[in-house]
Order: C-alpha cells, then structure tokens, then sequence
C-alpha cells in the first residue's frame, strides 16, 4: 500500500484558486454589489409601499414580484443582446439601470410610480445576468469554468444574503431611507 503525500492547502489558498483573472474578480465584485443592492430593500419595501404610498399587503406583493415579471421576461432577449451587442456593454448598463431605479425609489410619491421602478428593475438586472454568465465563459479558461460558474453564483447568493441584513441594520440605525 503507497501512502501518498497529500500536501494540505489552506482556505486562503482555496480562496486565492477562485481568483480566475483580474477581470473575473472584477466581475465577481459588481455581482456582489448589485445583489446586496437588490436585497437590501427586501425588508424595508413592504413598509415602505404601506406606509409612504398606502399600497395594500397584497398589491405591494404584486408590485414587488413586478421584478422578477421583467427579469424573467427579458431575460431570453438580453442574451441574444449580449451576442450582438457584446458582454461588458450590457453588464454596464444592465448595473446602471438598477441603480438608478433603486435609487429613484426613495423619492417616488405615488404607487404606479414603485410598479413602474420595480419593473424597470428587472430589467436592468435582466441585461447584466446573461451577459455576467457569458463573459465569464469567454474569460475563464474552460478547464475552470465549472469553478467559475459556481464561484459566481455564490457571490451572488452571498450578496443576496448579506443584502436584507444590511438593509435592515441601516433603515433602523440611519433612518428609513439609508438603504436606497
């Protein structure tokens, strides 16, 4: 029986194999932005459609889930723009529109104003998704891109995850608005 010499690599290390490129973790950090912008309204909007607009719990529901009508309806289009159009335009402007959207919530006064903001969301979260995919397949050397993929994924997931957290703490120890 050979014993073989397994040499033992820190988390560090592992951390530093996900590393693919200067560009791939480039990429990797605006998808973390643009998660934790996306959830850190997650616990604060709902009050926020009730109280400064007097939407209802249940058109606030319809109204938020106007995102993910947009983002799934845009989604098969943005990946055929991504194509024609090229990665890094769509990933720019996709991150663009949802943040001014986001931003622009802060200041809306009236409820069709948030249907219309959060469907615009979307959209711009629709036009950076496959566009993010598709560049890191043309970054990432096909050898790492099961890595990549999956790196990229959970820096979104973390995002997502750190995003109502966050929102959270700064609506409650900055005031209402922070998180926009």
């Amino acid at each position: 029986m050979e014993l073989r010499n397994k040499s033992k690599t820190t988390p560090v290390k592992r951390l530093q194999g996900l590393m693919i490129s200067r560009d791939f973790s480039i990429l990797l950090l605006s998808l973390v932005v643009v998660a934790l912008g996306f959830g850190i309204l997650t616990p604060i909007l709902p009050i926020f459609a009730q109280k400064r607009l007097g939407i209802d719990l249940a058109t606030t529901g319809w109204m938020y889930a106007l995102f993910a009508v947009s983002f799934t309806v845009f989604m098969l289009p943005a990946g055929y723009w991504a194509d024609k159009v090229g990665r890094k335009p769509l990933i720019v402007a996709g991150i663009l529109i949802f943040g001014v959207t986001t931003l622009l919530l802060a200041f809306i006064t009236e409820a069709w104003q948030f249907g219309v903001l959060r469907f615009v969301e979307g959209f711009g979260a629709a036009i950076a998704t496959p566009a993010s995919f598709a560049l890191t397949v043309d970054i990432v050397p096909e050898n790492r891109r099961g890595v990549a993929m999956g790196t990229q994924a959970t820096a979104e997931l973390l995002g997502a995850l750190g995003g109502p957290a966050l929102g959270g703490y700064l609506a409650e120890f900055l005031g209402f608005n922070a998180p926009f």
